[in-house]
Formats: structure tokens, sequence, C-alpha cells
């Protein structure tokens, strides 16, 4: 685990997860699991899985890629 307060942001690192979230000026939650990634940068959430991706833009329309 590393954490910088001076920009509010984290980072957990294990085997098998990596994850890093801040509150700064690019605030965002990432979480990645071998293939499988989520993302969210307060505006747009996203979910990676083996080359697919959807999830829901700033307008709460769901977007399939």
């Amino acid at each position: 685990i590393r954490t910088s307060p001076g920009n509010g942001s984290v980072t957990l690192t294990t085997l098998g997860i990596h994850c890093t979230a801040s509150l700064g000026k690019t605030s965002h939650l990432f979480l990645r699991r071998n293939e499988k990634r989520m993302h969210f940068d307060g505006a747009n959430f996203i979910v990676r899985n083996a080359g697919h991706s959807a999830g829901f833009n700033e307008n709460n329309l769901l977007i399939v890629y």
C-alpha cells in the first residue's frame, strides 16, 4: 500500500490485484485483476474483460464498446 496525502491518492498492489484511487485533480478509482478492469472517474464507469468493454457515461447511458 502506498499513500500520498499531498495529492489524495492511494495505490494497493498484491499478487492478484492492482488498485488506485485519487481525490486530487484527476479523481478516479481503478481496479485490475488479470484481464478484468474497472474504471470510474466521477463521470464515466467502464468495465473491461477479455477485450470487451461496457459502462455508463456522464449521461447515465449504457455504452458497449
